[in-house]
């Protein structure tokens, strides 16, 4: 009988053990990865003309307006319908994630990764830090 609960208390703990790590595997492959403006520059570059890169600025409408990078789409983090819109991207595609401070995008990324995404990147230090650098940014001209 004590060879026979040891033998289950054996086996219950390589099956809890092995369910552990392969959860935190999980969670490693399902994360996305925090990346500089001068690594997020090099990535735009590599990846100039691929459709199955997309650039999103989660800021209001009114700040991407104000600036944003080249080609981004802005997707409103905290608008109503950001879930919405991100259900309607490829969960396949690569993505390079941008806001201020690299706050908000932090936020959009996580809720990114929850949702299935598989290649989420956040630029850290948001568009303040691309424009520290020098690289370009598009402003669209405010409406009367």
């Amino acid at each position: 009988m004590k060879r026979m609960v040891a033998l289950l208390l054996i086996i219950t703990s390589v099956l809890v053990a092995g369910c552990i790590q392969n959860a935190g595997n999980k969670n490693e492959e399902n994360r996305y990865k925090d990346i500089t403006a001068d690594e997020a520059y090099r990535m735009i570059e590599e990846h100039a003309g691929n459709s199955s890169f997309v650039i999103i600025d989660v800021r209001t409408p009114k700040e991407y307006e104000e600036g944003h990078i080249p080609g981004a789409i802005n997707i409103d983090v905290f608008g109503r319908d950001f879930k919405k819109k991100l259900e309607e991207l490829d969960l396949n595609k690569t993505y390079l994630v941008y806001c201020k401070t690299g706050l908000k995008s932090k936020i959009a990324c996580e809720t990114m990764v929850r949702m299935g995404f598989r290649h989420v990147y956040n630029m850290e230090g948001g568009i303040e830090a691309w424009m520290k650098k020098g690289y370009p940014v598009v402003r669209q001209p405010s409406s009367p």
